[in-house]
């Protein structure tokens, strides 16, 4: 990428890096006047003989990104829906009758079962 001092109209070459670091605000090598390099930034030179780069139109809105290259994952357990519950299924099930056996839980007689006499 390039840009070019509005001062002295040098012009110089910087990297993403450099341009991250100094958020665009850069000193002049040539004749120390800072300024904003993004105002002249273009990533190819015109051809031969140029004086002036062209300036870059200033945003009014922020440009929306929507290509997505990396997205960290959360540290924060994700919301998960309750499980539904399957439908119960009863078609294959058999009932049995529950005999109840009043003897054996030592209710004698008179209570539904005769006794037995020798």
């Amino acid at each position: 990428m390039y840009t070019q001092c509005p001062e002295c109209l040098s012009v110089f070459s910087l990297d993403a890096r450099t341009l991250a670091q100094a958020h665009g605000y850069v000193m002049c090598g040539h004749c120390s006047a800072g300024f904003d390099s993004l105002a002249t930034l273009t990533e190819q030179l015109p051809p031969e003989p140029f004086r002036e780069l062209p300036p870059n139109e200033p945003a009014f809105e922020p440009p929306h990104l929507d290509l997505v290259v990396y997205r960290p994952r959360s540290t924060e357990p994700e919301p998960t829906a309750a499980p539904t519950p399957e439908p119960e299924d009863f078609a294959g099930l058999s009932f049995a009758p529950a005999l109840r056996n009043h003897a054996k839980r030592g209710r004698g007689a008179g209570h539904g079962l005769p006794s037995a006499s020798c």
